[in-house]
């Protein structure tokens, strides 16, 4: 049997135990649920006979073609008719539907109709969801989404409009769900070999074999996701063999993300060093508790771009080899709760312009050489609650512009150079109950749009030079309750929108601070009683 026609056979099994026909009248209300008219205008209603009839009495298909007629108006435009002509010229006049066409067919035209109008973020983001992605959260879904596809924004809107579509769901603990028949259809698309993503996927079948495409077609891959834990001696050689095709570049081009799951097992034999790896994620693979040290192979890998290693909890360190990674641009390490420190070697990843370091419980400090990640521009340390302070290299993160150091509970200053990260644009420090001031620096953080300061316990007082930022727009001071007063300079930021004093139960402010914040839109003083408004904020 040809790749091509592979999916025939599995709707055909699919269709004795999932496809049920509707009858009209039923057929119709969900088509009108999904296309969102439920009174549609007459000059629409034999469209919509029409498509209904095609759908055969399908659900899947009533949704998917509903789904793409939805425009969330009640009201039809001259556009909204364009769309319906366009859609019924697409499914009735000029595809391959006919009224004795088999089940399968039908939910094919449907699923083609609407991938075909598709961005081409959302299409990629589809075969993901069919392919490599399995039953990921959606943190972890969007989190190597936008490794391969780019911006957070432009990720989030693409998934929207596949739910919008009716091709992916998320279950109730927020995992991502993918109906069979569409799962099948989608993965018919990797196997077509006319279409440009044909084998640009790669992922273990239901008997844990790595599925195989034409290698003479030299495409690119995307993304591998393996297992890496393969119970019989003969799968191992059959998947290692595999890979190492991949890796030697044995007609493949070459690949860009490697999904890895449960353990680090075999990764060293799969040569993949050598293929030119450019993001690995290899999330949760060192999540058993037993000391696991990094794989030698991955130290080789040069090209890396992005390494994921979240959740590897039996990670205790990093050699000084890791400071070889010079490519890296996003490092992610969070929970990586035995990693006891950072190799001095770590300054040398100066491309890094993301880093992840957030939930480690043994980490007490960064190496002084951490400052020489000039181009770094996001960090997350959140939760290292051993982390006891912050070089005073620090300052010279001159390209930092989100910093998050909330719960850090073990952190007692911020070092003299803090003032030096003149890029940067949002400061979390919530839950730092050590951090009794700021420095005086920080008034030079003129870019300065967020600063969250919510229950740092021990602050007593703000710096003078609070009145610099002037395109502060946030300031969050709720639960500072040994904090009684604001500087005179506090008046000076007029670009504040929100802020937030509750809970400040010692902190008197008069009225004259408040006069010239005149662009608040949200102020929060319950709690503080001490908290005297002018009559304009009242």
């Amino acid at each position: 049997m040809a790749q091509s026609d592979w999916w025939k056979v599995h709707l055909q099994h699919l269709q004795r135990h999932q496809l049920c026909m509707l009858a009209p009248g039923i057929a119709k209300q969900l088509f009108r649920a999904h296309t969102g008219l439920l009174d549609p205008p007459a000059e629409l209603r034999g469209v919509e006979d029409e498509l209904i009839t095609a759908c055969g009495g399908l659900p899947l298909a009533l949704k998917i073609v509903g789904s793409q007629l939805h425009t969330g108006e009640q009201q039809i435009t001259s556009i909204d008719n364009m769309l319906w002509k366009e859609v019924h010229d697409t499914f009735v006049v000029h595809g391959s539907w006919t009224p004795q066409d088999k089940s399968e067919d039908k939910l094919k035209d449907a699923v083609m109709l609407t991938f075909n109008t598709l961005c081409g973020v959302a299409k990629n983001m589809f075969l993901d969801c069919v392919s490599v992605l399995g039953t990921s959260s959606r943190s972890e879904m969007m989190a190597i989404e936008e490794v391969l596809w780019g911006d957070q924004g432009g990720v989030q809107s693409a998934f929207k409009e596949l739910q919008r579509r009716a091709l992916v769901s998320l279950d109730e603990d927020d995992d991502l769900m993918v109906h069979d028949v569409i799962l099948t259809l989608g993965r018919a698309i990797l196997f077509d070999r006319t279409s440009p993503f044909y084998g640009s996927r790669v992922w273990e079948e239901g008997d844990g074999k790595l599925v195989q495409f034409d290698q003479a077609l030299q495409k690119p891959i995307v993304a591998i996701a393996i297992t890496l834990k393969w119970v019989s001696v003969h799968l191992a050689d059959y998947n290692r063999q595999l890979l190492a095709k991949l890796a030697n570049g044995q007609g493949y081009g070459r690949v860009q993300l490697l999904l890895g799951g449960s353990t680090w097992v075999h990764l060293s034999s799969s040569n993949l060093q050598r293929c030119g790896l450019q993001k690995l994620c290899l999330g949760r693979c060192g999540r058993s508790t037993y000391t696991a040290p990094l794989p030698t192979a991955i130290l080789q890998m040069t090209a890396l771009q992005m390494l994921d290693l979240n959740d590897s909890r039996g990670l205790e360190l990093l050699p000084e080899a890791f400071g070889k990674l010079t490519a890296l641009r996003n490092l992610r390490l969070c929970d990586c709760v035995s990693l006891r420190s950072l190799p001095k070697s770590f300054g040398q990843l100066t491309a890094l312009q993301k880093l992840d370091l957030s939930w480690h419980q043994q980490l007490r400090s960064l190496p002084e050489s951490f400052g020489h990640l000039t181009d770094l521009q996001e960090l997350d340390l959140s939760w290292c609650t051993q982390l006891q302070s912050l070089p005073e290299s620090f300052g010279q993160l001159t390209a930092l512009q989100k910093l998050d150091l909330s719960y850090c509970v073990q952190l007692r200053s911020l070092p003299k150079s803090f003032g030096q990260l003149t890029a940067l644009q949002e400061l979390g420090l919530m839950g730092c109950v050590q951090v009794s001031s700021l420095p005086q620096s920080s008034g030079q953080l003129t870019a300065l749009q967020k600063l969250n300061l919510h229950d740092c316990e021990q602050l007593v007082f703000l710096p003078e030079s609070l009145g610099q930022l002037k395109v502060l727009h946030t300031l969050d001071l709720s639960g500072c309750n040994r904090l009684v007063s604001l500087p005179d300079s506090f008046q000076q930021l007029t670009a504040l929108e929100h802020l937030n004093l509750g809970k400040c139960d010692q902190l008197v402010v008069p009225p004259r601070l408040c006069e010239r914040l005149t662009g608040l839109v949200l102020l929060n003083k319950r709690g503080s009683n001490k908290v005297v408004l002018p009559p304009e904020l009242q």
